[in-house]
């Protein structure tokens, strides 16, 4: 939990900073946008699975000259189990499975502009996450998916590519979450890590939009 505290920290000096500093409000604006990249992962949920793929899609209503509320929808796909052992507990038969976890989240960014091309951002909030074991059966797929709440901070770089507004937007992200209560298959975190709380990072890039 200490690298949340340390996101937290971080989040709120660059709040005042932005308080104090911004030059180009996003009152009113509305930021739409899509983010492609990596995910990987921290301690027992490496050794479990593995580094993946990232697909985000969020919108940011401005709220105020230098903040506004920040809602993503995410696939965190970590690909198939590196543990056969717990695939056979879990199936009886052996196959590979599948970890994929989706998110949706709410947090309040900031955005702090650098020079005429570029601005820095942050943002920290909550989020629920639908944790997904996929069960591959003949070419159908059974999937236990498992709900639970989390936390994240992220910081972010825009790079200005034309005046109307479109920007290049790189995102580093951290999740923090629950792993669920009793470690059995209803729980596939916990069941996989034997952890109550697991992290996990994700790099992306894409391509954002102001509109307003």
């Amino acid at each position: 939990m200490n690298v949340w505290k340390s996101i937290t920290v971080l989040l709120i000096s660059f709040s005042i900073s932005n308080a104090a500093h911004a030059a180009e409000g996003i009152d009113g604006k509305r930021i739409i946008g899509f983010r492609v990249g990596t995910v990987f992962n921290s301690n027992k949920l490496d050794n479990a699975f593995g580094r993946g793929s990232e697909l985000e899609l969020h919108f940011v209503e401005g709220l105020g000259t230098w903040y506004g509320i920040d809602i993503s929808l995410s696939s965190h796909s970590f690909g198939d189990s590196k543990l056969p052992e717990k695939d056979i507990q879990y199936s009886n038969q052996g196959e590979i499975l599948e970890l994929q976890i989706y998110s949706l989240s709410a947090a309040i960014s900031t955005y702090y502009k650098l020079s005429d091309k570029i601005s820095a951002t942050a943002g920290s909030g909550v989020g629920l996450y639908a944790i997904t074991l996929i069960r591959p059966i003949g070419i159908i797929e059974q999937r236990l998916t498992d709900y639970q709440p989390g936390v994240h901070g992220s910081l972010g770089l825009l790079y200005r590519l034309t005046q109307g507004g479109v920007f290049m937007n790189f995102n580093a992200k951290y999740h923090y979450i629950s792993s669920g209560g009793k470690n059995n298959i209803h729980h596939p975190l916990r069941f996989y890590t034997g952890e109550k709380k697991i992290g996990f990072f994700q790099i992306c890039a894409g391509i954002t939009l102001f509109t307003g």
